[in-house]
């Protein structure tokens, strides 16, 4: 004669017949919001890159103002500018 299984078994199987879906399905999300926020981060990072490359003006000026020579004395307007020169970004 066929034995079942102890019921302590069966409520065991029957606990991780419930839990596993939903287990899979928080994994699955989990990865995909981590991968849609990847590809954000990407978009600002390269809408950014454009932007400077764009106007690379407007980032330049602040950095050769007199404000910034006086806070830091040891970087003359000069030492700036030959830094703004050699920038890739520019």
């Amino acid at each position: 004669m066929m034995r079942f299984p102890s019921l302590r078994v069966r409520l065991i199987l029957l606990v991780l017949l419930a839990v596993i879906p939903a287990l899979g399905l928080i994994l699955y999300t989990g990865l995909e919001q981590r991968r849609l926020a990847t590809e954000e981060i990407q978009e600002t990072a390269l809408r950014l890159a454009r932007l400077v490359s764009n106007r690379p003006e407007s980032f330049r000026g602040p950095a050769s103002s007199s404000s910034v020579s006086r806070s830091f004395p040891s970087c003359g307007p000069r030492t700036i500018g030959s830094v703004a020169r050699s920038s890739p970004i520019c």
